[in-house]
């Protein structure tokens, strides 16, 4: 009984969740259809958890999602950068702060906080985020992990942890 469990039924058990996760790519932005010359288009793989507290709307006391997927930039000039999610995309300011940094690569990228809640898949209050800033440290040498708050959704606060890498 043991070997008809442990090598035949099992395996066949197995198989169907194999495949899925097998199959599941991580999301993605989607590339550009045209990149004109001097544009660049790069990925890099972002883990991030989302975590929710609702105790100001007498809501969820706290919920927690974690993800894991693909983020872009698409470097036109210093002056136009967007950043891009699988739920979005949105322009970016980009300051290049390491003098190690390639000549015109931004390090960092300075986005609006209704946009990056946008870009994270959340509903943002516009009353909350028209002139709030959000700084996200790029990992131009190395891993970079950081944890932003975003207050651009009345209903929650909603605390952000990033780990990019290039």
């Amino acid at each position: 009984m043991g070997f008809f469990l442990g090598r035949i039924l099992l395996p066949l058990l197995l198989l169907p969740w194999a495949e899925a996760l097998h199959a599941a790519a991580l999301a993605s932005p989607d590339e550009p259809n045209f990149i004109r010359p001097g544009h660049r288009f790069f990925r890099f793989p972002v883990t991030w958890e989302l975590m929710r507290s609702g105790f100001n709307a007498l809501d969820v006391a706290l919920e927690a999602e974690s993800y894991a997927e693909y983020w872009a930039i698409l470097y036109m000039n210093p002056d136009e950068i967007d950043l891009l999610t699988p739920r979005g995309r949105a322009r970016v300011v980009g300051i290049a702060s390491d003098p190690q940094t390639p000549a015109g690569y931004p390090d960092m990228l300075i986005v609006n906080e209704g946009d990056l809640a946008r870009l994270l898949g959340l509903e943002p209050d516009p009353a909350q985020s028209v002139e709030q800033v959000v700084f996200i440290k790029l990992p131009v040498h190395d891993n970079n992990e950081q944890t932003l708050a975003l207050k651009a959704s009345a209903k929650y606060f909603v605390s952000v942890q990033l780990t990019m890498s290039f």
